[in-house]
């Protein structure tokens, strides 16, 4: 599965499949300070609630089902070689590690399952000319779930929110 993820405006983020289909919306709300986002499908239906954060120091994202905190993301490494582990429902299950891939302004993230110890996809960050990020990512069709659209959300919340 392919999709890319890219702004509309400065508290909308779309999310397109390899065909340009819109197939979800990412809506910020709350104010700067107690930010949270809302992840719509195509008929408005919420299907996840996004809450950043600071754990230690590090910033952590809570993803929420309804009432219940399906997902944590842990910044493992801030600086150098960003890493971040998803836990799902009480144990690590993926990991974001940057591949040192780099090229300009874009970044390039591995996706690896912790069970299987082995990649399952890649997360691209693009920055235009104006600095504005668009997310391009691919995931295995046998390791796809519709959670996973949102790993570069959480980059973006853990690293790339502060930046201009």
């Amino acid at each position: 599965m392919i999709f890319k993820i890219s702004g509309k405006s400065n508290k909308k983020l779309v999310v397109r499949n390899e065909k340009n289909k819109r197939r979800f919306t990412m809506i910020y709300k709350g104010s700067r300070k107690n930010i949270h986002i809302i992840m719509k499908d195509r008929k408005r239906a919420v299907l996840y609630t996004i809450f950043p954060e600071v754990r230690e120091k590090k910033p952590q994202v809570k993803i929420f089902s309804g009432e219940e905190c399906i997902l944590t993301c842990n910044c493992v490494n801030m600086f150098v070689d960003r890493e971040m582990t998803f836990t799902f429902m009480g144990d690590i299950r993926y990991r974001l590690k940057d591949t040192n891939e780099n090229t300009g302004t874009d970044s390039v993230y591995d996706v690896i399952d912790e069970r299987d110890k082995k990649s399952i996809g890649r997360i691209t960050v693009k920055r235009d000319e104006k600095g504005i990020r668009s997310f391009l990512i691919g995931i295995d069709d046998n390791y796809y779930r519709d959670y996973m659209i949102l790993f570069p959300l959480c980059l973006e919340l853990c690293y790339y929110k502060n930046e201009g």
